[in-house]
């Protein structure tokens, strides 16, 4: 009776072992699944990421043009002040001219 009853305690732990392993083996194959599944968005934000970064590269690269563009009128604005500047000191100086013509007669 005794080996008999050896016999169903080994019996009872190879199928409580078995049982263990399938849900093992069920787990594991979740597992992979979410791993396949977290793998599949990884591509998709790297492909994400890679395409903001190229706008984000086209971006820079339009402030940086107009960034110098805006320089540039920043330039010519005061060129255009200085001319605007020297334009009526030679109109005020014309006047002033005139008027001393006209108070000297």
């Amino acid at each position: 009776m005794t080996k008999l009853s050896k016999y169903e305690i080994v019996l009872e732990e190879i199928n409580s072992l078995e049982k263990q392993f399938s849900r093992l083996v069920i787990h594991n194959k979740e597992l992979l699944l979410k791993s396949e599944g977290y793998e599949l968005v990884n591509k998709q934000l790297l492909s994400e990421n890679s395409v903001l970064n190229k706008k984000l590269i086209e971006l820079e690269e339009k402030i940086d043009s107009l960034t110098k563009v805006n320089n540039n009128l920043q330039g010519n604005e005061k060129s255009l002040i200085t001319k605007d500047k020297d334009s009526l000191k030679l109109q005020i100086n014309e006047l002033i001219s005139k008027i001393d013509v006209h108070l000297r007669s």
